[in-house]
């Protein structure tokens, strides 16, 4: 699944999510849009690095951080550095510990977690650390120290919560507490870790096709990179096998970059014939989207094919923020539905997939409905349920229809029910 022939529906994982509370306040940002006017430029500039933390802890602002304000994290930090009787974690003898380059390098590949690395001030870390290779003060290093401790509480949260709230799409989702010590878990594992990257895999959600997704998220951030980015020609019509189309040395490059089209299929460079391996190539392509895999192009497969890499990275971008608001300690094993995908999955106890089998979520599904996103309990499963066709279907779908063909209700299994609850026989 992984590899260049990764699946492109990666902005479909939409139900069983959970929003994340976990005991770190659930993420929501607001900080980083609504900075509070409060003045830290008479931080003391000499002496114990205490006072200057104590009054960056209890102003709940730093000026330093592209997002100035942390009131979601003061609690925490408050707790990180009472702790230590707000002593420096990330500074010895004035020089960042092996532990802060280790986690600021994480911070700046941020990127690479579906994450935004600027958002845990990835450009700032250069002048910080070169700041304190110079003269610098007490105050420096208090700022280095709290900069360092906000950021980080960031990171983690948003890999373990996700860096929205889910309630604000108005998802009908629980929110659920994930367990997690924000202060004691920096503490123990990454300012005296030795093995920080292997620490915070810990703490992202423990789901196979999670790990997937963020190795199709470094393969099409480099494809993104390669791809020139031209689009395929309107052939005004569909393109069968065997006959001429002017985007073939596109669609050959296309599908070459993705690994569809094998490196060995010979294909010439300036050829308009549509056949052979590109066409094998073209079902591949299709069954990887959800596609019919007919092998010929029509609208459907030359709008995904258009689709610009750089778009796809976003796709998968939101689909691992949406890996992060899932539950994943079930007391039992989930059920989960794939709106966009048609598809529902029962897992088993060991996280594998014992079902799997397509579902109707309406005609194009979500693309063209509010079909809901929700988390709840089975209580019982009902099979051939009744369903009281909506008005707006009645209208526009089903009275029609009757028009049409007077035996259609019949043919469709359809009941039609007087207001007082019986059932009316439809006589012609």
């Amino acid at each position: 699944m992984c590899g260049r022939n990764v699946t492109c529906q990666v902005a479909s994982v939409l139900v069983a999510v959970f929003s994340l509370v976990l005991g770190i306040t659930a993420q929501d940002h607001s900080d980083r849009s609504n900075p509070a006017k409060v003045n830290t430029t008479t931080l003391p500039t000499q002496g114990s690095p205490i006072m200057a933390l104590r009054a960056i802890v209890g102003a709940g602002r730093l000026e330093d951080l592209r997002w100035p304000n942390f009131p979601d994290y003061r609690v925490h930090v408050e707790n990180f550095y009472r702790s230590s009787g707000y002593s420096l974690a990330w500074v010895r003898q004035g020089q960042p510990t092996p532990q802060a380059l280790d986690m600021i390098e994480i911070l700046q590949q941020a990127d690479l977690q579906g994450l935004r690395a600027e958002d845990y001030d990835s450009s700032r870390w250069p002048d910080r650390l070169a700041r304190l290779q110079t003269g610098h003060t007490m105050r420096d290093e208090a700022h280095f120290d709290v900069a360092l401790t906000v950021c980080t509480m960031r990171y983690v949260s948003d890999v373990r919560v996700g860096r929205a709230n889910p309630r604000y799409f108005q998802f009908r989702l629980k929110v659920g507490p994930k367990e997690l010590d924000l202060s004691l878990f920096i503490q123990q594992y990454l300012v005296n870790g030795t093995d920080l990257k292997s620490e915070l895999a810990t703490i992202e959600p423990p789901i196979a096709s999670y790990r997937e997704m963020k190795k199709a998220l470094l393969t099409y951030m480099q494809l993104a990179k390669e791809d020139d980015g031209e689009k395929l020609p309107d052939p005004h019509g569909i393109v069968f096998s065997g006959t001429l189309y002017d985007g073939v040395p596109r669609l050959a490059r296309l599908l070459r970059l993705l690994g569809d089209l094998p490196e060995s299929a010979v294909v010439p460079e300036n050829s308009r014939l549509y056949a052979g391996a590109l066409v094998e190539a073209v079902e591949r392509f299709q069954e990887r989207h959800g596609l019919r895999p007919v092998g010929y192009l029509e609208l459907k497969t030359l709008e995904q094919l258009n689709v610009p890499l750089s778009y796809r990275v976003e796709q998968i971008r939101l689909a691992l923020e949406r890996y992060r608001w899932l539950r994943y300690d079930f007391p039992r094993p989930p059920i989960v539905v794939n709106i966009l995908a048609f598809r529902l999955y029962a897992f088993n106890e060991e996280g594998g997939i014992d079902l799997a089998m397509s579902v109707d979520v309406g005609e194009e599904g979500a693309a063209s409905t509010r079909n809901p996103v929700l988390e709840d309990e089975i209580e019982y499963l009902v099979f051939r349920p009744y369903w009281d066709v909506p008005l707006s279907i009645q209208r526009d779908e089903i009275v029609p229809n009757i028009r049409e063909d007077p035996d259609y209700l019949s043919e469709v299994h359809f009941e039609v029910i007087a207001s007082g609850g019986q059932v009316v026989t439809i006589e012609r």
